[in-house]
């Protein structure tokens, strides 16, 4: 089959809408055309940039970054999660829990998208590091530590929390609370 033909297919396929009679002689000239779109492409890549304003020195740093690799983030993961094992044993009694202490360093480092400054701002808002089901609850219910000390009635959110009251309600009160404090 020819590469004309192939395209007059290709074209009257998406012209259609419809099914071609061979998917797998459309899909086949499908990729054979995006690979000869890339391939002509990427030679011209300076004189694209440039048609889009870019100056020469913004064009050799673009051309310079897409020629990189990603760097290498595992060095620096394995220090943040040492950073996270060191703060969580300076808040935790290891001998009071059967929680593994990588396990919750590592779910710690998840749930804060390996931020130890949250963690810390979480741990020092009165969350217990070993609460894991309350602080991954809170997070997904959009609570943040400075929402806890917010005062519902008599107590703050997190005094609630501790009381027993369920998340859903401390979080339905605190969207109460800043309404309120909007409107006044």
């Amino acid at each position: 089959m020819s590469a004309e033909h192939e395209d007059e297919k290709l074209l009257a396929w998406l012209r259609d809408g419809r099914q071609a009679s061979n998917e797998q002689d459309v899909d086949a000239a499908l990729l054979d055309f995006l690979r000869e779109g890339i391939e002509e492409a990427a030679p011209d890549l300076d004189s694209e940039l440039r048609a889009f304003g870019f100056s020469s020195s913004e064009r050799r740093k673009l051309l310079r970054q897409a020629n990189t690799a990603p760097r290498d983030t595992s060095r620096y993961r394995g220090i943040v999660f040492k950073q996270f094992c060191w703060w969580i044993d300076r808040r935790v009694d290891w001998s009071k829990t059967d929680l593994g202490r990588y396990y919750v360093a590592a779910t710690w480092m998840s749930l804060t998208k390996h931020d130890l400054d949250l963690a810390k701002s979480w741990w020092d808002a009165g969350i217990d590091p070993l609460d894991l089901e309350l602080i991954t609850t809170l997070s997904e219910q959009g609570i943040f530590p400075r929402d806890l000390v917010v005062r519902v009635g008599k107590r703050t959110i997190l005094e609630h929390l501790h009381s027993g009251t369920p998340v859903e309600w401390c979080v339905n009160a605190l969207n109460w609370t800043r309404r309120r404090n909007v409107g006044a």
